[in-house]
C-alpha cells in the first residue's frame, strides 16, 4: 500500500510540474501566414493574414522594399485579420515606391512571439484614377477638356482618340491644372479624351478615366473671299476699238 501512495504522489507532482510547461507552450504564438496585399488608393495599403494559436495581438511592420530595416507601425488585438496602412508623415506611403509587409503575433502574457514571414508581401501604390471629366466647345472649334483633382499626381497626360482609332499623347500638364485647351481637334468627327494620373519620382502612371469624354467638332467652314475690284467689262475693249 505505501509503494502504491507514493507512486501516486509521485505521478501526482509530475503532473503539477508538466502543468505550467503545457500552458507556457500553448501560449506561445504561432506563424502568422499571409493571405493577400493589396493597395486600395494612391496613399492606402491593405495586408490580410490567418489568425493563429496563443496569440493576444499582431504587430504589423512595414520597409522600402530591399531594405533590411522593418518598421512597426500598428498594433493590433487577435481579432483582427486585415489592416490598411494609410499613409502618414511618420509612416509614409510614396506612389511609385514598392513597400513589403510582415505581420508577427505576439502574446502579452508570455511576452513572446511567434515566427514571421521575412520575406513578407510586397507591392506598390499608383495615382488615382481620373473622374469627373468634361468637354466644352468653342465658336474657333477649341475643345476645353476639364476633370476633377486625383491624388498622388505630379502631371496630368492627356490623351485623344478620333472616332474608332487608337488613342494619340497631345499633352503632359502639371498637376496644378485641372483643365486643358486642345487647339486642333479633329474635325468633322467625334474625339474622345482621357486622362491620366502621373507620378515623376518612379515614373508611374495611373488608370485612366473609365469611359473618358466624347464630343464632335464640326468642320470649320471656310468663308468664300468677297473679290477687292470689280471685273472688266469686256465691251470695253471693243468699244474702244470701234472709237478708234
Amino acid at each position: 500500500m505505501k509503494k502504491k501512495n507514493l507512486l501516486l504522489m509521485l505521478l501526482a507532482v509530475m503532473a503539477l510540474l508538466l502543468i505550467p510547461i503545457s500552458v507556457q507552450a500553448a501560449a506561445k504564438p504561432g506563424t502568422v501566414k499571409l493571405s493577400s496585399i493589396k493597395a486600395v488608393d494612391y496613399n492606402k495599403i491593405n495586408i490580410k493574414w490567418k489568425k493563429t494559436s496563443g496569440t493576444t495581438n499582431y504587430i504589423i511592420y512595414y520597409k522600402e522594399a530591399g531594405s533590411k530595416k522593418w518598421i512597426k507601425i500598428k498594433t493590433l488585438d487577435n481579432t483582427k485579420s486585415s489592416y490598411t496602412h494609410t499613409s502618414s508623415s511618420k509612416y509614409p506611403i510614396v506612389v511609385g515606391q514598392k513597400y513589403t509587409y510582415t505581420v508577427k503575433a505576439y502574446n502579452k502574457k508570455t511576452k513572446k512571439s511567434g515566427r514571421y514571414s521575412k520575406t513578407g508581401l510586397t507591392t506598390r501604390t499608383i495615382p488615382a484614377t481620373v473622374y469627373g471629366l468634361g468637354a466644352g466647345l468653342t465658336g474657333d472649334n477649341t475643345v476645353n477638356v476639364s476633370w476633377n483633382p486625383a491624388g498622388g499626381t505630379t502631371h496630368y497626360v492627356i490623351y485623344r482618340k478620333a472616332n474608332d482609332s487608337a488613342p494619340i499623347k497631345i499633352a503632359t500638364v502639371s498637376s496644378k491644372y485641372t483643365k486643358y485647351e486642345d487647339k486642333n481637334p479633329v474635325e468633322g468627327v467625334t474625339n474622345t479624351y482621357f486622362v491620366f494620373g502621373y507620378s515623376s519620382k518612379f515614373k508611374v502612371y495611373g488608370d485612366g478615366s473609365n469611359t473618358g469624354v466624347s464630343i464632335k467638332v464640326k468642320k470649320k467652314v471656310t468663308p468664300t473671299p468677297e473679290p477687292t475690284s470689280k471685273p472688266e467689262n469686256p465691251g470695253d475693249d471693243n468699244n474702244d476699238n470701234n472709237h478708234g
